[in-house]
């Protein structure tokens, strides 16, 4: 009968502690986004003597700072191995959509065919990135690893990685344009 006790509240205590950690984990996640969205509309552009550099230097520290800090929650509340993928792959979305802000950002500033050089040097990354993302996948097989759930997230981690370092290629990019743009 004690045992039987003892399992059942075990049981509800785990089921109560992981249903408060979805509520919380969401309520962290609205949390962090008012805060950042707080900066955002808050902190004056005088800091930064209202140049277009110090602008795009703003928003590109409070796209990554949002992005990092979310992957941070997410792990520290599910640091399992499928949690961990999980805030990978999520980071490395995130990432993405900065990708395609900042690569356009880019290309809207270039010049007639220089707009080429740019476009030709994504599908070159992007070609980059299939491939890097076919060998992560064929070194997790058993043939060369342990087989082991650890190589899951070597290759999330890798995937998130590779996409977070184009973005800030491309915006090291934009902040070399020191010319005004042309109305």
């Amino acid at each position: 009968m004690k045992k039987n006790i003892l399992l059942i509240s075990c049981i509800l205590i785990s089921t109560i502690a992981f249903g408060q950690n979805r509520i919380t984990l969401k309520a962290a996640k609205d949390n962090l986004f008012k805060q950042v969205d707080s900066l955002r509309k808050h902190k004056p552009l005088d800091d930064y003597n209202g140049q277009w550099v110090a602008k795009l230097e703003k928003e590109f520290y409070l796209d990554t700072l949002y992005i990092e800090r979310l992957w941070a929650l997410e792990l520290d509340y599910n640091s399992s191995t499928q949690g961990i993928a999980q805030a990978n792959y999520n980071a490395e979305n995130h990432y993405d959509t900065l990708l395609n802000k900042y690569y356009n950002k880019l290309i809207n500033r270039m010049v007639g065919k220089d707009k080429e050089v740019i476009k030709e040097s994504q599908r070159n990354w992007i070609k980059f990135r299939n491939s890097e993302r076919i060998f992560n996948n064929t070194i997790q097989d058993e043939q060369y690893s342990d087989g082991g759930t650890i190589h899951t997230i070597f290759a999330t981690q890798k995937f998130a990685d590779i996409t977070r370092q184009r973005v800030i290629e491309l915006y090291y990019y934009l902040d070399r344009i020191w010319r005004p743009m042309k109305k």
